[in-house]
């Protein structure tokens, strides 16, 4: 029988320790010229200045 653990940042747990859950998801959803919109990400370092 196959003993699944959870990785925890005080060790490993057994499923059974956890009791119930939050699931947490980061998802980032892109758009087309999404690279190029500085209003959320602000302008590109690496792109140097422009003048």
């Amino acid at each position: 029988m196959v003993q699944y653990k959870v990785q925890s940042v005080r060790g490993d747990l057994a499923r059974e320790q956890l009791g119930s859950v939050l699931m947490h998801e980061h998802v980032f959803v892109g758009y087309p010229g999404w690279d190029e919109d500085t209003h959320f990400f602000g302008p590109d370092p690496a792109a140097g200045s422009a003048g």
